[in-house]
């Protein structure tokens, strides 16, 4: 069994240097590394080169390109990659012990295709935080099978991502490109979320910029709904996808008996998803809030999807 890292790359300069030590601490050294970057503007290029060198890896290659997006960063590294496997890892992303092994794992079972690893936080900010328990809850839903990958940390067998040729290049933001990819491996086999295969992640520590990597996702949503592809999937569940539609129906009967039904109803959901946090009124309070406006911004994101790839 051959493998190949693929590290996309932009702008990493606070976290890369860190995080390719930890790699190279924790994997063999057969082991193919491919750094693709994607146009840094910072110090990333010069932190990665100086590690290539220092680290005398004669298996780690730097690639340079053009802004796009992180679909074409991903397909350029794969494509240059050698291995049978290709295992995709987030530059923001610290492997931990046996990672690498057990990304690989899976794969003995007859009909896997790919692996999703998971996620630690060690941030403190309220909506680090809160980020982290919404992703916590979705994969709690899931027991071992899923149909939804996260590219952060996923491996998957090459000769079919030339048969899917790769990851879809229509989305200019991280956002529905890993969905999508997703519902095309699906028909050749099972994915597995392997809790054992961790790294630690950096999630988004404004409230600002979490908002709008909302509304991205909710725009091309109907891209990819446009493109042919179904909406649901186990990762995101019915309370996720219903909430748009009940901040939608609330708009239409403001501050009446249904508006709080509705309005209410969305609260729920928010409570459903922070399970476990009653202990901290604090973080509650914050979460139920956040997630309400999240319900919101998801509406105007579809909309503005439907205004831009319909009309």
């Amino acid at each position: 069994m051959t493998c190949s890292i693929v590290i996309p790359t932009f702008n990493s300069e606070k976290k890369i240097g860190h995080n390719l030590n930890k790699l190279v601490e924790n994997i063999p050294k057969d082991v193919e590394i491919i750094v693709v970057d994607d146009g840094s503007k910072d110090d990333t290029i010069n932190i990665i080169n100086n590690f290539i060198y220092s680290s005398k890896r004669k298996n780690m290659t730097l690639i340079e390109k053009e802004h796009t997006n992180p679909a074409n960063t991903r397909n350029e590294g794969w494509n240059e990659a050698k291995g049978e496997f290709i295992i995709f890892l987030d530059s923001d992303c610290e492997v931990t012990k046996n990672w690498y092994e057990e990304m690989l794992k899976p794969f003995e079972e007859k009909g896997i295709v790919a692996v999703s690893g998971v996620y630690l936080s060690m941030q403190t900010k309220f909506i680090s935080k809160y980020i982290h328990k919404q992703t916590e809850y979705r994969q709690n839903k899931i027991k071992k099978y899923t149909d939804n990958l996260a590219t952060y940390s996923l491996a998957v067998k090459r000769k079919l991502l030339e048969r899917i040729k790769g990851f879809p290049e229509n989305y200019p933001y991280a956002s529905c490109e890993d969905t999508e990819f997703s519902y095309k491996l699906r028909r050749y086999g099972k994915f597995v979320l392997n809790r054992k295969a961790k790294v630690v992640h950096i999630h988004e520590e404004s409230i600002k910029g979490y908002l709008k990597k909302q509304f991205n996702h909710a725009r091309y949503r109907v891209l990819m709904f446009k493109r042919g592809n179904p909406v649901g999937d186990k990762y995101a569940g019915m309370d996720i996808l219903v909430q748009p539609f009940l901040a939608f129906i609330s708009l239409l009967f403001p501050f009446n008996n249904f508006f709080i039904f509705f309005f209410g109803a969305i609260i729920v959901l928010q409570m459903m998803e922070i399970e476990g946090t009653l202990d901290n009124f604090t973080f509650f309070l914050f979460s139920a809030i956040i997630g309400t406006i999240r319900a919101y911004v998801w509406l105007i994101g579809i909309i503005v999807g439907v205004i831009e790839f319909y009309v």
